[in-house]
C-alpha cells in the first residue's frame, strides 16, 4: 500500500510541476517573447523535456504539449535550477493559481514571498543533501 501512495504521490507532484512549466510556456508565447528560459526544480522535468519520454507515461500528454510549444517560432531553454534557489519563483507560482486570470502587476511584493525574499536578503535559505 505505501509504494502505490508514494508511485501516486510523486506522478502529482511531477504533474503539478509540468503543467506550470506548460503554464508559463502559454503565458510568454501569447504575450510574444521572442527568447525564454525557463528554470525547473524538477530534474526529472527537465529531463523529459530535452529527452522525451514514453507515449505510455499517465503524463506524456503534457509532454506533448511542451514540445508543441517548442517547436514554434522562438527560442526556449528549460534548466534545472535547485529548489531552494527557486523558493520565491515556487510561492508566486501557487499564488498565481489563486489569481484570476490575466496581468498583474505588484508594485510591492505579496505577504506570501516576505519570509523568503528575507531570508534570501539574509543569506539564511539552505540546501540541504544528504551525506
Amino acid at each position: 500500500m505505501a509504494v502505490g501512495y508514494v508511485a501516486s504521490h510523486l506522478t502529482l507532484a511531477f504533474a503539478r510541476r509540468h503543467s506550470r512549466t506548460l503554464g508559463s510556456l502559454l503565458r510568454f508565447w501569447e504575450q510574444r517573447v521572442p527568447r525564454l528560459i525557463i528554470e525547473v526544480d524538477s530534474e526529472i522535468v527537465v529531463k523529459i523535456l530535452h529527452s522525451g519520454i514514453n507515449d505510455s507515461h499517465p503524463l506524456s500528454f503534457l509532454a506533448r504539449l511542451c514540445y508543441d510549444f517548442f517547436s514554434r517560432d522562438w527560442i526556449v531553454r528549460i534548466m534545472h535550477t535547485y529548489r531552494e534557489a527557486n523558493r520565491v519563483a515556487d510561492e508566486l507560482a501557487d499564488y498565481a493559481f489563486s489569481l484570476s486570470l490575466g496581468f498583474h502587476l505588484f508594485t510591492s511584493s505579496p505577504t506570501v514571498t516576505s519570509v523568503l525574499l528575507m531570508e534570501d536578503a539574509n543569506g539564511s535559505s539552505a540546501r540541504f543533501v544528504n551525506l
